[in-house]
């Protein structure tokens, strides 16, 4: 009996996607620390990824917090989080979480994005802008993560990424399933997936057409 390869590839995408709909069910908790009203757009980005607690930095209510977003970090809690200095409420949230090993994110204002991007600022002095570089450097030895609001996302849904491994993270494909269509799309000569994706037999016969090596790696 002959197999129809193009069915049998629908049948395993729409069994993924079943299964998707249920991890999506259990995402990972963020308590996103914030002061000032947030913009909408980055609101619904949060919610669709995070199971996102919404914490008033005014709160002393003792929580369990695994990993913390400071949201629009201004220079008064960059340079005090830096000096170890914790006399405002988001400070002492700040001082509590790193003492205590959680995972600590900084999204920057709008008028420190640039310590992020490592500008060329002509609106101040040299001096000025190298110490609060050197504050931001300090924080990031203590394990903070600097961080656009794009790229606050749970690590399972990051492209992977080896310290000590060679593969660059261009090349990886972060799906659980590869189809004809993927390789398509494609547009690199190499394609390195994780050792649980599945590869349809399309794919296959894609990835041999269009010279396209593909690798297993391991997660």
């Amino acid at each position: 009996m002959r197999v129809d390869r193009e069915w049998v590839e629908q049948i395993v995408r729409e069994v993924l996607q079943y299964q998707q709909q249920g991890l999506n069910q259990e995402k990972p908790t963020i308590h996103i620390i914030h002061s000032e009203k947030m913009k909408q757009e980055d609101k619904v980005f949060f919610e669709k990824r995070w199971n996102v607690i919404w914490v008033n930095p005014s709160e002393e209510t003792e929580r369990d917090v695994e990993r913390a977003l400071f949201y629009h970090v201004e220079q008064d809690l960059l340079v005090k989080s830096s000096l170890g200095i914790s006399d405002t409420p988001v400070s002492r949230w700040f001082s509590k979480l790193i003492r205590s090993g959680r995972e600590v994110l900084f999204t920057l204002s709008p008028q420190l994005n640039w310590l992020k991007q490592k500008e060329n600022i002509t609106d101040m002095s040299q001096c000025y802008a190298d110490m609060l570089m050197q504050h931001k450097d300090n924080l990031i030895s203590y394990g903070v993560q600097f961080l656009d609001v794009k790229e606050v996302i749970p690590h399972r849904s990051q492209n992977y990424k080896d310290e000590g491994s060679s593969i660059s993270s261009p090349n990886v494909y972060s799906g659980k399933l590869v189809t004809q269509r993927d390789l398509e799309k494609w547009g690199r000569k190499e394609m390195h997936v994780l050792k649980n994706t599945i590869i349809t037999p399309l794919a296959k016969d894609k990835a041999k057409e269009l010279n396209i090596t593909m690798q297993y790696i391991d997660a």
